[in-house]
């Protein structure tokens, strides 16, 4: 997410929280599920800024945000979710391991890197539990709770967050829409951050937000 946060900061006051159990956060001994990592979200923005704030997630965050947007409401003024996980249809690992190798080729050779060192920071149990987590969780569930206005952003390559898929969440959100940015997959937010940014801000600025 630095890439896209590097393009926001000169629109926005900016925070990239670590999860519990990753980057450089405390370690502990259990690893949340969904639920537990919103409750965490929840938590730190309730002590950290202490203000309802727009979130932007990539990926596997998307869950935790509608997660956390379904339960905590007043928190949230309002969402991004990039290439948000994962079709109902194709919750198993083989899928995933499948749609993930996919998308590697539009991925550039240093996020190779990057994933590793988080994976090390993190570890591969708590990586592996967290995945399986993902794949027994059902945003679609919690969607028509979300009260915040919400934007969904799909990279029009993208094999991961399908155009099925994209849809159904856009659809699902009691005010949300759908955008999809040209030429780009999963990884957008590393590879296509101007964009991102971009589409993230002029959803705010329609919102009476930014």
């Amino acid at each position: 997410m630095i890439p896209t946060a590097a393009q926001l900061v000169s629109h926005a006051e900016v925070y990239i929280p670590d999860f519990p159990g990753f980057g450089d956060s405390d370690k502990p001994e259990e690893t949340l599920n969904v639920p537990g990592l919103a409750d965490a979200l929840a938590a730190w923005l309730g002590t950290v800024l202490a203000r309802p704030v727009a979130l932007v997630g990539n990926s596997f965050a998307c869950q935790i945000i509608i997660d956390m947007a379904a339960r905590y409401p007043d928190l949230l003024t309002a969402a991004v979710l990039q290439g948000p996980t994962t079709p109902p249809k194709e919750r198993t690992w083989l899928d995933q391991v499948v749609r993930w190798r996919q998308n590697a080729k539009f991925n550039p050779p240093e996020t190779g890197e990057i994933a590793s060192e988080d994976y090390k920071k993190c570890g591969y149990v708590r990586a592996l539990k967290t995945f399986h987590y993902s794949l027994v969780d059902r945003p679609e569930d919690k969607l028509h709770r979300v009260r915040a206005p919400s934007l969904v952003v799909r990279g029009e390559l993208d094999p991961i967050c399908r155009p099925e898929w994209a849809t159904q969440v856009a659809r699902g959100l009691p005010d949300g829409e759908l955008m999809i940015i040209p030429d780009v997959a999963h990884t957008l937010c590393y590879t296509a951050p101007v964009q991102l940014a971009d589409a993230s801000m002029d959803f705010l600025a329609r919102e009476g937000l930014a």
